[in-house]
């Protein structure tokens, strides 16, 4: 006997629908210059290629050549780099003692990473706009494609915190959960594929000898970011 509509309604289970949508929503991770890219653009067109590390110059004309008359809309997300100018050098070199030097490039540096924070949360709000953009059927696009998700988490963690270190564990959970539901999203529509690349980095592995704490590399490579 099945259940009763009446049932289903008031708690609120979803309606059984015919048919399947079909959709890719791929996890890719390698090493640097391993075909992660060239396996991302190979997936439907047009595509929007999200590019934080500014690797769609390195590979463009050999895409262009594999991948003829395909429409890639490429949007660069990365983050300034902003280094020490000559007038901070000069204003350091300028100062009687060293511990005045290390008081003043210590300012400075904490002024250099505030001023990264400020376009982390500059390109946050923007890469939520055009996310909330691709994921809507009328925007046309077929597939998008994040190169790479590793830089992406990074940067809503600057974005959040201001620091990607020294954050207390208890403030990540609502981070991690936000950028979760996001990343939800195309399975409301189940109309645009969703590439996410990754970076990865070394594992470690804690270990205790003679009572003391270490940390020691597996040898084994992991996912860098969510």
């Amino acid at each position: 006997m099945p259940v009763s509509q009446e049932i289903l309604s008031k708690f609120g289970f979803a309606p059984q629908t015919s048919g399947v949508k079909p959709f890719i929503y791929l996890s890719v991770e390698g090493a640097t210059k391993h075909g992660k890219t060239h396996l991302a653009l190979s997936a439907p067109g047009p595509i929007c290629y999200i590019d934080f590390d500014r690797r769609f110059d390195d590979i463009k004309d050999k895409t262009q050549a594999l991948y003829p008359g395909k429409q890639i809309c490429v949007k660069p997300l990365d983050l300034p780099q902003i280094f020490e100018t000559p007038e901070e050098s000069k204003a350091k070199a300028a100062l009687p003692t060293l511990e005045a030097r290390k008081e003043l490039q210590a300012k400075q540096m904490f002024d250099r990473a505030s001023k990264v924070a400020d376009a982390a949360a500059d390109r946050w709000a923007e890469f939520l706009g055009l996310w909330r953009m691709v994921m809507n059927p009328k925007s046309g696009f077929r597939t998008v494609v994040i190169d790479t998700a590793s830089a992406l988490y990074e940067m809503a963690s600057l974005a959040k915190f201001g620091k990607m270190v020294q954050v207390p564990q208890m403030m990540w959970a609502p981070m991690k959960a936000e950028f979760a539901a996001l990343m939800k999203l195309p399975y409301n529509t189940r109309q645009v594929n969703v590439i996410l690349l990754h970076h990865l980095k070394d594992e470690y592995k804690n270990t205790t000898v003679n009572g003391r704490e270490s940390s020691e590399k597996t040898g084994a490579r992991v996912r860098r970011g969510f």
